[in-house]
């Protein structure tokens, strides 16, 4: 994903990427759910992006499916 992607200082979420703030990934599809570790599953979010975005799946469900919206959308 980041040879395709090539990102340069910030994440899909904008938050800035930093060697506190790495980067990781994300799958839009839970894998508990039968989510695969695909490019088309997967979205480029940095460590506290992540955090942010697993605490939004319990406290907005709307904008975490928003979220993954966007990643889908990027994805193609």
């Amino acid at each position: 994903m980041l040879e395709i992607y090539k990102p340069d200082n910030f994440d899909w979420m904008s938050y800035q990427i930093t060697v506190k703030n790495v980067l990781t990934l994300h799958h839009i599809l839970e894998v508990c759910n039968g989510g695969m570790t695909t490019l088309d599953n997967l979205a480029l979010i940095t460590k506290k992006a992540h955090r942010i975005l697993n605490m939004l799946q319990s406290k907005d469900p709307l904008l975490y499916n928003e979220w993954n919206s966007l990643f889908k959308y990027i994805n193609e």
